[in-house]
């Protein structure tokens, strides 16, 4: 069953001051966007008539990200947040059968199917605020979609995985500069990792291992699994304990969550460090935006989708994710460095169709292989 989260502000203040405003027919002026037009003005009446948009999220979103919305556009807004995975199988139920009952989902990877059978709203010709569509403000001039067609599924959040996490008072960082230097001698046995057979193949250590395989080669993998690896745990908290206590030094697949909770407790023995060679990937999270078509309430919709890609919406975004926005105007903000995509640099997008259909299968073979030896 989905947890719901009802702002007090968005759905019932916000809500009784919108009637009445609508039997004034007035809409009450706000500070965002800088400078709306009359077709943004009417889309917020039109929002505003339906009674608001509905949410489903599996994100770690909660009242702060409800009143900004609310605060920026006026319209009531529902949030529904779903506990592992309960969102992501309503979205694809309710999607499904045409029976949505709620107007935006945001989640994970994955919907390429239901965009390519058509039960998706395109979503590219909705956005119509400047600074959502101009290129300058995103990230290597566009923004970001999963989908091949790039309409469907926006994906406007992209952090660095794939880093390695050390003990410094056990392992010198100058050592562990390349992935290479993983596979010393000295480190034989004694790098933990992130169960990479965990249900499902979406955990860390399965992207981990399928980043490594495409980016160093069967080969590598295999001595990585064969002689490095003294021990892998699908409870990310207890990898990083490891790393803390010196159990095992190194680890693959951690989660900086957990990572900046040992480090707010007072503990300076983690490092992070981000490889020279090979970047790393880029992971999306849970910020995948996506409309089913049979959702009930059009326009409300459309406000959420501009607002959630706006740099206000993305700020409030980025902040209760915790990771970095693809908007170049949203920056700071209260996630580690580590996160952060280096300029010039090209990573991996494990969660772009084209690679997640025609290049992971062929990986997973051989991460299957390697793991049933």
């Amino acid at each position: 069953m989905s947890i719901y989260r009802f702002s007090l502000i968005g759905r019932r203040a916000l809500g009784a001051a919108s009637a009445c405003l609508l039997l004034l027919g007035a809409i009450p002026a706000l500070a965002w966007p800088d400078s709306p037009n009359d077709e943004w003005q009417a889309l917020i009446e039109a929002a505003t008539a339906e009674g608001g948009v509905t949410v489903l999220a599996n994100a770690n979103l909660g009242d702060d990200f409800i009143a900004a919305f609310s605060a920026d556009t006026g319209v009531p807004i529902t949030l529904s947040v779903g506990e592992h995975g309960e969102g992501r199988a309503r979205f694809n139920r309710e999607t499904e059968t045409g029976q949505a009952t709620f107007d935006v989902f945001i989640g994970g990877r994955s919907s390429y199917e239901l965009a390519d059978k058509g039960l998706l709203t395109e979503i590219a010709p909705l956005l119509i605020l400047p600074e959502v569509t101009d290129g300058a403000n995103w990230r290597d001039g566009a923004m970001s979609w999963i989908d091949s067609a790039k309409t469907y599924l926006p994906m406007p959040i992209g952090y660095v995985s794939a880093f390695v996490l050390i003990n410094k008072d056990v392992i010198d960082p100058a050592s562990v500069k390349v992935w290479d230097d993983l596979l010393s001698p000295d480190l034989a046995g004694r790098i933990a990792m992130h169960d990479p057979t965990v249900p499902g193949g979406t955990g860390a250590g399965a992207s981990v291992s399928l980043f490594l395989a495409e980016s160093k080669g069967q080969a590598y993998l295999e001595t990585l699994y064969g002689t490095q690896i003294g021990e892998t745990t699908a409870d990310y908290r207890q990898l990083v304990d490891w790393v803390a206590r010196g159990t095992y030094p190194v680890a693959l697949g951690t989660r900086a969550l957990d990572i900046e909770r040992y480090r707010a407790e007072g503990l300076d023995n983690l490092v992070v460090l981000n490889m020279q060679d090979v970047p790393g990937y880029i992971s999306g999270g849970t910020s995948i935006m996506a409309m089913p078509a049979s959702a009930p309430n059009k326009a409300a919709a459309q406000v959420f989708a501009n607002w959630f890609l706006s740099r206000s919406g993305q700020t409030a975004f980025a902040r209760a994710a915790r990771a970095p926005s693809f908007r170049t105007d949203v920056t700071g903000g209260n996630w580690p460095e580590y996160l952060n995509p280096e300029p010039g640099r090209v990573y991996i997008n494990q969660y772009d169709q084209n690679w997640a259909e025609t290049v992971e299968p062929a990986l997973r073979t051989v991460l299957d292989d390697i793991l049933s030896r």
